[in-house]
């Protein structure tokens, strides 16, 4: 096994020579004909990360390397894979202990309910309860842990009211200390995405608001010329 440290300012071993190497040209180096994988997540808060991979796939041409971002990085040899939501009932009727396999989404609450209270099971009594409460979350990962360990101390028929009365954002969060900030409540991972958009990319975001049930493109495009004449967007 091999460590590199990257703490400190790096010199060159020859005492007669004073140069001081970036930590980026060290990391090329060590990775020089290593055949490693390598995985970035969430590139999109770090900038100039495409130069910086560009870079390091032009040094280290045996490397491969796997991104988590919401946007692409629009370099050559890119390959997109979008994660959908996990799969979900398209009707009360599926949900039922003899299919419920089937669907990612209730095989996650379960799993996840199961973790904070022992006796929780899946019976042909709430099957349909927790495929709608899935289905109400969009089969989002995050949210479907958040509501399971709800159910806990709240009964799943009072999960599903709160989420269906709106109050879902504040309504789902966790307590685990080992879990990013971001991610602790429902709110919070909408904050951080929200944060992460440019002032402009913000109001344009905030004026699709007022679309419910979907848009036209027509209609986008007006919204988005009205933001534009306030202030350009940034390419």
């Amino acid at each position: 096994m091999q460590t590199l440290r990257l703490m400190d300012p790096i010199k060159d071993s020859d005492p007669d020579k004073q140069s001081i190497f970036s930590h980026e040209d060290v990391l090329k180096t060590f990775l020089h004909n290593k055949k490693l994988l390598f995985i970035f997540d969430n590139v999109e808060q770090i900038p100039e990360i495409g130069s910086f991979i560009s870079d390091l796939l032009q040094s280290a041409r045996e490397i491969k390397i796997m991104v988590t971002s919401r946007t692409l990085l629009h370099l050559y040899g890119e390959y997109e894979f979008d994660v959908p939501p996990l799969t979900i009932c398209a009707s009360d009727h599926e949900a039922h202990q003899d299919t419920f396999e089937q669907f990612a989404a209730i095989r996650l609450f379960i799993e996840r309910a199961e973790a904070v209270n022992p006796a929780f099971h899946m019976t042909r009594e709430n099957a349909v309860t927790i495929s709608r409460i899935c289905t109400r979350l969009d089969g989002l990962p995050l949210a479907i842990e958040l509501a399971a360990a709800r159910s806990k101390v709240l009964p799943l028929t009072k999960i599903l009211q709160w989420l269906t009365s709106g109050m879902g954002q504040n309504f789902l969060s966790t307590s685990a200390h080992n879990t990013l900030q971001s991610h602790q409540t429902l709110q919070a991972t909408l904050n951080w995405s929200y944060e992460l958009l440019s002032p402009q990319y913000q109001a344009l975001f905030r004026r699709y608001g007022v679309f419910v049930g979907g848009w036209t493109l027509e209609a986008a495009r007006l919204l988005s010329c009205l933001t534009l004449r306030e202030a350009p967007l940034p390419a």
